[in-house]
């Protein structure tokens, strides 16, 4: 059975699966949009471009699943690699999500990330097989500090 959706379907309060309709009835391949300072608005416009060319896509507020609702207080509080440790754990558990689900194709997950969450996704890259995550697009990671980049890929 295939899920066709023309608009989001929340998951979590802050957690949003995208499928487009077009037509075809297959498993769609997916792009986890992973935000960075600014949360899950970073990746609003990426994900619309994935969309709009066939894509799946999965959004999330980090911050938020983690109690922090003002994004103000996000950007004044924490540091880089604070806020990278609290991304972390939220994209893991999305991609984890994301193989499981039958209206995804598990062959084709890819995940996006900008500023802290490109940090974040060039992580994601050296946990899970290449089989399950396709590829990882790092948009302008941040400098991790203690967080750093993966050493082996």
């Amino acid at each position: 059975m295939f899920l066709v959706a023309t608009q989001p379907i929340l998951i979590h309060v802050i957690l949003q699966l995208n499928l487009k309709p077009d037509g075809i009835q297959r498993k769609k391949p997916l792009v986890i949009g992973v935000g960075g300072g600014g949360g899950k608005n970073d990746a609003k416009g990426a994900m619309a471009f994935f969309r709009d060319n066939g894509f799946a896509t999965l959004e999330f507020d980090s911050y938020e699943m983690n109690g922090i609702s003002d994004y103000k207080q996000n950007i004044r509080a924490y540091s880089n690699p604070t806020r990278q440790r609290m991304i972390f754990p939220i994209a893991v558990g999305a991609v984890e999500w994301a193989l499981k689900q039958d209206v995804i194709d598990s062959t084709r997950i890819y995940v996006w990330g900008i500023s802290n969450g490109a940090t974040v996704v060039a992580n994601i890259a050296g946990l899970f097989d290449k089989k399950q995550v396709k590829a990882v697009f790092s948009e302008a990671p941040t400098n991790g500090g203690k967080w750093g980049m993966p050493d082996k890929l």
